[in-house]
């Protein structure tokens, strides 16, 4: 299997992964010799949503079935941790766009698609100009509150948060509020407004309620509530089975857990997702077992190949290659620092504090230590850790 590094989020989540494929992003399309040769299929509801050129739709019509086909593509990619949807949805919105003036039905999925490539900036430039046209887009309030939280402005994220408490219903609101509020003073409160809300869920809120768990699981775990954070991830899962963010999740709190052999019963070998191999080598090396040479082979080439291109979107799944894999803490900092650049959620804290103190290197973790004091870290794993960080470092 040959893979390939990609980066994508949404919904306070994010995720670097590889895909199996025959080429990387930087190297030269994959044409195949026999053209009846299927590369890929898709989903029979998204073929049918995509529009083609013999539809007979133009105007609105045809610019409203783009969008929707693009976001659906978006939101089969961030499920499924296929990468190529970002590529469809892209080569649907391309030939619409126009250089001086993004149409406005497009700027909601070209700003997902511009944050899946971590151009946060673009994105946020993108989705101020939407709220500019149209103020009461409750998808483009919530898209902005995830860039703002992805990059380390919770605080900045919590103004569009409330707005969507406001018009949106309590579920909506109230998880958006779990992703800023996971690592403040606001944390207790957040957490069970978000208890509440999902108690008073009703029928329409029934396609949040995965992300509403993962958000749920995040703050119980970060309450100190672990067993209650893995019941709100099975039940994401036992929705959604084949989630790929619920997946990560759950294997990272069984990993925190000291449970790996629930690790390897969850994830099969051979998972076509690398981010869930990683994870499942992780856990085998913890159980004590050889890790796969050949998974490791490809996992480090691809770190390189990317590094060789100058793509810098993998870095917090490479930094945890180096922690876990390879053994290299202090190779493992400084890929950390750099995701931290970036990236600002627990996981990319929690690999910066994790790797500084394996390192040996309390000065390592400054920035994100400065970071926790600002915002009034309330998260007991970061502050755990944080405590060893500073025991061990002068032991």
């Amino acid at each position: 299997m040959n893979l390939v590094w990609t980066t994508y989020c949404f919904g306070g989540f994010l995720f670097a992964v590889l895909l199996a494929g025959k080429a990387s992003v930087a190297a030269e399309p994959y044409i195949p010799e026999d053209p009846q040769a299927v590369v890929a299929r898709l989903p029979a509801s998204l073929v049918r949503m995509a529009p083609e050129g013999r539809d007979g739709l133009q105007g609105p019509q045809r610019m409203a079935r783009v969008r929707d086909a693009s976001l659906a593509y978006v939101e089969e990619g961030l499920r499924s941790g296929d990468a190529r949807y970002f590529g469809y949805a892209l080569a649907l919105l391309n030939p619409l766009l126009s250089d001086t003036r993004v149409p406005t039905e497009l700027l909601l999925p070209l700003a997902m698609v511009q944050q899946a490539r971590h151009e946060f900036g673009q994105a946020l430039a993108n989705l101020a100009d939407l709220l500019q046209r149209r103020p009461g887009d409750l998808q483009a309030w919530l898209m902005r509150a995830t860039v703002l939280q992805v990059t380390g402005d919770p605080l900045l994220a919590k103004n569009d948060c409330i707005k969507l408490a406001v018009r949106g219903s309590p579920l909506l609101g109230s998880t958006c509020l779990a992703g800023s509020a996971v690592m403040t003073a606001d944390l207790p409160r957040a957490y069970r407004s978000l208890q509440r809300a999902m108690q008073s869920a009703t029928e329409p809120d029934r396609t949040m309620l995965p992300w509403a768990l993962r958000s749920l699981a995040g703050l119980a775990e970060a309450s100190g509530e672990v067993d209650a954070a893995l019941q709100a991830l099975d039940q994401a899962q036992a929705i959604a089975p084949d989630d790929v963010r619920t997946l990560t999740a759950r294997a990272d709190l069984l990993l925190r857990m000291q449970q790996p052999a629930q690790v390897l019963q969850m994830i099969v070998a051979d998972n076509p997702v690398p981010q869930l191999s990683l994870r499942r080598e992780i856990a085998a090396k913890h159980l004590g077992r050889e890790v796969d040479p050949v998974v490791l082979d490809q996992l480090r080439e691809m770190h390189e190949s990317a590094v060789r291109r100058g793509a810098e979107l993998h870095q917090r799944e490479a930094a945890l290659l180096y922690l876990e894999l390879l053994e290299r803490p202090v190779e493992a900092l400084r890929l950390a620092q750099e995701n931290w650049r970036t990236q600002r959620e627990f996981a990319d804290a929690w690999l910066v504090l994790e790797s500084a103190r394996r390192a040996g290197r309390e000065d390592g973790a400054a920035d994100v230590l400065a970071w926790m004091r600002d915002l009034g870290n309330a998260d007991r794993r970061l502050e755990s850790l944080r405590q060893s960080l500073f025991r061990e470092a002068r032991s």
